[in-house]
């Protein structure tokens, strides 16, 4: 006897079931998705679909390729195993290809937000490895007019002499201010504190006029101990008596040498030349160290040539007023005398009961004494001021017409020429002195 088995009662592939008594095909469960039943009669699915394929259902093959029971995975999408319908790439992936079972991390320098081709990072913004909706703002500091940028470091630096004050600037914001420098990457016009790349108030030394990038130094003969300053006005000139003999000081160089002076804005502290800011020392003037303004030679001193630190003494002979250049012409007049370092022509006039009638005399010694029968009444005498008193006699150095002895007032005088303490006299009885006399002469006989 023959059996005939009912194919209607067996399983189709693409489907499966479980249960017992099933009556026809149609009670068969399909293949879910992401499964695949490869078979006929199966009481559970085959397996999961492969990586990079989806089983929408009633697959058959792990690998199906007829876009209804599954096909390769779609571009913009991935299918790792088992998957039902294919994914979408996430933020920051993308796919370009079918059959895949994962996505491409977003490369550098682009953005990914529709699974399908990257876009390039906009200007302004920097996109690494894998960014999506969310792009990298370029810092404060910095800016990029260009696309494609991936990290950071791709951001331009502010320009100097700019500023950027925003994040994710496409060009600079505007001039660095007056007072400041900004040499690169700054972030503010002002940049005091908390600022950005290479930048900050002007320094000591120097200006900063708008749009500096680098601090400028005040130049020679200047200085400058504040901060901020605007223009190369601001620098200070150097001092009087100082000089500033480089760029960028914040102090004088020093004192200026002497036998020079040094005006205001003196580059060097040994001028060779007379200009508005000093020179050698002047000729009847000195220059000790660090003078501003020459010094007249005082009383008594004179200076021939330029550039010295101290004046000359007037020589014996000689008088010197002050700012002398010579002494030269300068004889000691008559009447007087010079020691060395004399200042004025009657500073040393011979005293009473002398003379002198020539010039150029240096001591106290080359006054004479007044002339026998003369008297010399008055300091500073070139000749005897005249004859003494009739009924009078005058011996030597007599000071007055009607001389006395010096011991009847007792008068001393170191430099008394007087023999015997004694200038002369008033005639005695028994003698008579006629004008101009030297000494008594005695009555003759019978007188």
């Amino acid at each position: 006897m023959s059996v005939v088995i009912s194919y209607d009662i067996l399983f189709t592939a693409g489907t499966w079931s479980n249960s017992t008594g099933l009556a026809t095909a149609g009670e068969c469960t399909d293949c879910s998705g992401g499964q695949y039943c490869d078979t006929t009669g199966l009481t559970s699915p085959t397996g999961p679909c492969s990586p990079g394929y989806y089983c929408a259902g009633k697959s058959i093959t792990a690998t199906p390729n007829d876009t209804t029971t599954g096909d390769p995975c779609t571009v913009g999408h991935y299918c790792p195993e088992g998957t039902a319908v294919p994914i979408p790439c996430p933020d920051g992936k993308y796919m370009t290809n079918t059959g895949a079972s994962e996505c491409w991390n977003c490369t550098p320098g682009h953005y990914c937000i529709t699974g399908l081709t990257p876009d390039d990072c906009p200007p302004g913004y920097y996109c690494p490895e894998g960014t999506g909706q969310i792009w990298q703002s370029c810092p404060l500091g910095t800016y990029s007019s260009s696309t494609g940028l991936w990290d950071a470091d791709n951001c331009t630096q502010c320009t100097g002499g700019w500023y950027c004050d925003k994040l994710n600037a496409t060009t600079v914001a505007g001039k660095c201010n007056a007072g400041y420098y900004c040499t690169s990457g700054s972030n503010t016009p002002s940049p005091d504190v908390n600022n950005t790349g290479v930048a900050g108030p002007c320094p000591t030394g120097h200006y900063c006029l708008q749009q500096t990038t680098t601090p400028q130094p005040c130049p020679l003969g200047t200085f400058n101990n504040q901060t901020k300053l605007i223009q190369q006005s601001d620098c200070t000139p150097c001092s009087y008596g100082k000089y500033c003999g480089s760029t960028g000081l914040t102090e004088p160089s020093g004192d200026c040498w002497a036998g020079f002076y040094c005006l205001q804005g003196a580059q060097s502290p040994n001028n060779p030349a007379v200009d508005s800011t000093g020179g050698p020392c002047p000729i009847g003037s000195y220059c000790p160290n660090g003078t501003a303004y020459p010094l007249g030679c005082p009383a008594g001193t004179y200076n021939p040539s330029t550039g010295l630190a101290e004046c000359i003494q007037c020589p014996a002979g000689y008088y010197c007023p002050e700012n002398s250049t010579t002494y030269t012409g300068n004889d000691c007049p008559k009447g007087h005398y010079c020691l060395p370092g004399t200042g004025s022509m009657n500073q040393y006039p011979c005293s009473i009961g002398t003379y002198n009638d020539f010039t150029g005399k240096q001591s106290s010694a080359d006054c004479l004494p007044c002339d026998p029968g003369k008297y010399c009444a008055t300091p500073g005498l070139s000749l005897p001021t005249g004859d003494c008193t009739a009924g009078w006699y005058c011996v030597r150095g007599a000071w007055s017409d009607q001389p006395t002895e010096i011991t009847t007032y007792n008068y001393t005088m170191s430099s008394c020429f007087c023999p015997v303490n004694q200038t002369g006299g008033k005639c005695q009885p028994g003698e008579f002195c006629p004008t101009g006399s030297d000494q008594p002469q005695s009555c003759l006989p019978g007188q």
